[in-house]
C-alpha cells in the first residue's frame, strides 16, 4: 500500500464566504503524487472539533507528513515557521471559546513556542521558481512568518506539532490568501490559489520521495 500524506484545510468563517484551504484540502483528496497517496480533508473552524479530527485521521492513515492549510486575509502565502503556546479568547464559528488552559495557553505549561517541521526553504524556492516560470498563473508572493495567530489555524498547528512528533515526523502549517473579489484588480483567480495549494503538495511528496531513496 501506498504511504499517504494528510492535508487539511477549514470550511468559511467569518466574512470568508468560501475558504481555499478546504478547497486545496478537498481537490488534493484521493490523487497519487510521487509514490504518495494523499488524503485531504477540511475541518470546522472549531476550537472543540477540529484538532480530535486531526488527531483521528493522524492515528488511522499513519501519514508520512501532515501539511496544514488555512486561510489568512494578506495577499501572500504564508509558510509557517513557529506555532506558538497561544490561544487568543476569540468565539469560533460556533460561538464557542477554547478550553481555558492556563493563562490562554495551548498546553497548560508547556514549551512557548515549536518550529515547524516542514522542509520550508525547499517549499519556497519551488514556489519561487515557479512564479519566475509563471505557468499562465499569477504570481504570488512567498513570505516566512513567525506568527500564525491565536486562532484555530496556530491552535491546530501546535498541537500537532507538539503532539504528532513520534507519528508524524513531518508536519507543519501554510496560510494562503483569500479569494480575490475583483479579479480585475490584478489579483490571483480562484485557479490560482487551487493550483498553488496542489503545487505546494506535490512539492512535499517530491521531497518527501527523495528522501525514502
Amino acid at each position: 500500500m501506498k504511504p499517504t500524506i494528510l492535508v487539511t484545510g477549514f470550511t468559511a468563517f467569518q466574512e470568508f464566504d468560501r475558504n481555499p484551504s478546504g478547497d486545496i484540502a478537498e481537490t488534493v483528496n484521493g490523487k497519487q503524487m510521487n509514490g504518495f497517496r494523499v488524503k485531504g480533508i477540511r475541518l470546522p473552524v472549531s476550537w472543540h472539533s477540529a484538532w480530535p479530527l486531526i488527531r483521528k485521521n493522524a492515528e488511522t492513515l499513519k501519514p508520512a507528513a501532515w501539511l496544514g492549510f488555512g486561510l489568512a486575509p494578506d495577499p501572500f502565502i504564508r509558510l509557517e515557521t513557529t506555532a506558538r503556546n497561544e490561544a487568543r479568547y476569540f468565539y469560533d464559528e460556533f460561538g464557542k471559546l477554547p478550553p481555558p488552559n492556563g493563562a490562554g495557553e495551548i498546553i497548560a505549561g508547556h514549551t512557548p513556542a515549536i518550529p515547524s517541521a516542514l522542509p520550508l526553504d525547499w517549499l519556497r524556492e519551488k514556489l519561487l521558481i515557479r512564479n519566475f516560470a509563471t505557468l499562465g498563473t499569477y504570481p504570488l508572493e512567498v513570505r516566512y512568518s513567525d506568527d500564525a495567530g491565536g486562532f484555530i489555524c496556530n491552535h491546530v498547528f501546535y498541537l500537532a506539532m507538539s503532539e504528532l512528533q513520534e507519528k508524524i515526523p513531518v508536519r507543519g502549517f501554510i496560510h494562503v490568501p483569500p479569494y480575490t473579489r475583483d479579479t480585475a484588480a490584478g489579483g490571483p483567480g480562484d485557479k490560482d490559489l487551487i493550483d498553488v495549494g496542489v503545487f505546494m503538495v506535490e512539492c512535499l511528496t517530491e521531497w518527501l520521495a527523495g528522501r525514502r531513496v
